[in-house]
Parts: C-alpha cells; structure tokens; sequence
C-alpha cells in the first residue's frame, strides 16, 4: 500500500451495524468483545461502524459491509494490495508521528474476518482477504485520528464512566467466570479492556461534542415522508402506514446524516494529517 491510499477523501461508508451478541458469547477476539458488547451502547446505531470503516471510496459492494476494489481519484478502479500478515513490519502505519502496531491491524483483521463470514464471505478469498486488510488498516487509522483529536479538544471520561460499560459488557455473559474465561481465550487482561473501553468513550463523547454532530438540522416529516412514498413506489407489498414506521424512518434518516457528517470530519482530519503506510 501507498501513502496516496491513506490521503483519499472519506466517503460516506453504507449503514453497518456491528455484530450483535448473544446470549451464549460466542468466541470472540480481543478486538471483537470491545465492538461486539460496547459498540450499541456507545454509538446507537452505527457510528462506531462509520469511523472505523475504510474511508477511501470503494466499490463491488459485497452487501455486507466489506467491499472490494478501491477508486483512485481519476474515477478508475484498482484491486486493493494484499501483503501477508507474517510480512507485516512491526509498525504499520503512523498517524502524525504515532504509531500504529501490526498486532493492532492484526487484531482489526481478525475482527472485520470474523463479521465477513457471518454474512457468507469466503474469507480464504485472496479478494477478500486484501479487502480485510485495507479496511481494517483504515478502521486504525480513523481511530487515531480521531483520539488524537479528542485528546487535542481535552475530552475526558471518568473511571465511573468505564466501570459502567465494563459491568454493561460483563452482563452480557451467563456469568463472571464465563467473562473471564473470554478474555483469557482472547488473549486479553481486564486492564486492556478497560483501555479500549475507555479508548472509545472518549472518541464517542467527542464526536456528540463536535460542531459535526451537534450542527445537524433535524429530520423533517416531508423527509420521513418522500422515503416513504419511494417506497411505496418500488412495488413494496404490505407495506405498514406511515404512522406506524414514521419513527423508524426519522431515525435511519438521523443515522445517515449523523454518518455523513463524521465522514465530513475525518475528511477534514485527514487532509491536515500526516500518514504514512509502511508496507
């Protein structure tokens, strides 16, 4: 990969939520017990998604948050590189001078693996597998962008604040050993937990605070409305009144400004940034 590939203005990644958990807790890695018990709480309904997409425009929509093939900015599609991960240098990328570690990308790769087989992706594809990499390299980097920014607005959450979401993602489990059990299967400490918890409190709380989010006009009726219509107009068969799904709508509405806007800023992130990809 190449720098020019981490300069690429940020687009507007489609609507993904993250994996749901369920009652059994199934195995997940280090990465995945952070996004797949916290992600809900924090961002309500796919923030958490947006920024830790591949913010260069894509295509080949594969329907299921991972795409493959990136547009260069002359409009012309190229595969996205593949560079196997026992080739990875210990530092990946940095990001205004920090650092971003292979097991970081590594772990990011096992998690964006993990939610491409849930939906049916051949994950030994060699496509898919450099499509993983690049936009898990990308959720790294649009990550550290946006705590080195929240770290430079002074954003700073409380060790109650935490312990709340730690006790949250512990409730998901039958039970305290079965908790622990996890995070010893997924290489994990409790203490690095509470880092990543805290990790993305922080971004979360910035992002409610920017002038990105806190700008946003608020859905109309007649927004709500002509998507309704559109529906109706696609043929759609049984389709409930819009009293009955105008709250639904405003709310995916909510979603996709809300989206738009963080893709505004990490565009805007990203053109002061310096980011070098290493390999």
């Amino acid at each position: 990969m190449d720098e020019k590939h981490t300069q690429e203005q940020a687009s507007s990644p489609e609507t993904n939520n993250a994996t749901s958990s369920s009652q059994s807790a199934p195995r997940m890695n280090a990465g995945t017990i952070v996004t797949v018990l916290v992600v809900g709480m924090l961002f309500a309904g796919g923030l958490y998604w947006l920024i830790t997409q591949d913010s260069a425009p894509m295509t080949n929509d594969t329907s299921s948050g991972l795409q493959l093939g990136t547009v260069d900015e002359d409009g012309a599609e190229r595969e996205t590189a593949f560079t196997p991960r026992d080739e990875l240098p210990a530092v990946v990328a940095t990001v205004n001078g920090v650092e971003i570690v292979r097991e970081t990308l590594v772990e990011n790769m096992d998690q964006t693996e993990l939610q491409a087989a849930s939906q049916g992706l051949d994950t030994a594809s060699a496509e898919i597998q450099a499509a993983i990499q690049s936009q898990s390299l990308e959720q790294a980097i649009n990550n550290e962008l946006l705590a080195q920014a929240a770290a430079e607005a002074n954003v700073e959450v409380t060790a109650e604040e935490v312990e709340t979401e730690i006790e949250a993602i512990t409730s998901q489990f039958p039970d305290q050993a079965a908790f622990e059990a996890e995070l010893e299967a997924a290489e994990l400490s409790l203490e690095q937990l509470q880092e990543n918890v805290r990790s993305q409190l922080t971004i979360n709380e910035f992002l409610n605070a920017s002038d990105a989010l806190t700008n946003l006009p608020e859905v109309t009726e007649a927004e709500a409305r002509a998507v309704y219509e559109q529906a109706i107009a696609s043929g759609g068969e049984g389709v409930p009144s819009f009293a009955e799904v105008q709250e639904q709508i405003v709310a995916q509405l909510r979603q996709q400004n809300e989206q738009t806007a963080v893709g505004e800023l990490l565009n805007q992130l990203r053109e002061a940034a310096d980011i070098d990809i290493l390999f």
